[in-house]
């Protein structure tokens, strides 16, 4: 449990970069010719891994909630979701490549 918590940890030493990143584009203007889907799909990347710290600090208290109080199985799965969690992010990154125009 402890070693997925700290992998899960890890991205957060870039946060800041991505912080900066994300708002920017956040706050850029669109285009009008700009497709729905990949519009979508990049703002889905965006707030995703906006959301991340959040969504790390809530399964790291309800890993260490269960872990005292003795649901073992439910600390474990709650150290691992900050990692399925990348994953999903990783894969709408992956999305909006695919989409982009080159």
């Amino acid at each position: 449990m402890l070693a997925s918590l700290i992998l899960g940890g890890l991205p957060l030493i870039i946060y800041p970069f991505i912080l900066l990143a994300d708002v920017m584009s956040l706050a850029a203007p669109r285009s009008s010719g700009d497709r729905k889907l990949l519009s979508f799909v990049s703002r889905a990347f965006q707030i995703a891994s906006l959301l991340y710290p959040a969504v790390y600090v809530g399964c790291v208290r309800l890993a260490l909630g269960s872990q005292r109080a003795g649901r073992e199985w439910l600390a474990v799965a709650a150290s691992a979701l900050p990692l399925l969690y990348l994953v999903m992010v990783g894969l709408l990154f992956k999305l909006w490549t695919r989409l982009s125009p080159s």
